[in-house]
């Protein structure tokens, strides 16, 4: 095997024991669509912008994260919330001002 598959398997055992540690069912989730579309509609600025009000608000229990294309480039940037035993909720034309909204409504909040 080489050392570029060796490397990666070794990341990725890293990672998702990591995740393991985590214990995601029991935190809040927010996923933020970064697709090369979403990115250009505005998406790494809301990232960051949800990233600044985690920060904010000192909580350990919301875990943020970057995904894939979510379907409907009309609609981006797309932020889905995920409370612990709630349905995801996703939040369409997202700007860096509605964040506050959700952030503060729903993720702190629990209402969405």
């Amino acid at each position: 095997m080489n050392l570029r598959v060796e490397n990666y398997q070794e990341l990725r055992q890293r990672a998702e024991a990591e995740l393991k540690t985590l214990n995601l069912e029991e935190m809040i989730q927010v996923q933020v669509g970064s697709a090369t579309c979403e990115n250009a509609s505005g998406a790494e600025a809301v990232y960051l912008e949800i990233q600044k009000h985690i920060l904010a608000s000192g909580r350990k229990d919301i875990y943020l994260k970057q995904v894939g294309c979510t379907g409907r480039c009309s609609l981006e940037p797309i932020v889905s919330v995920r409370l612990p035993k709630k349905p995801l909720v996703s939040y369409k034309l997202v700007d860096r001002e509605k964040i506050h909204e959700i952030f503060i409504g729903h993720i702190l909040g629990g209402s969405p």
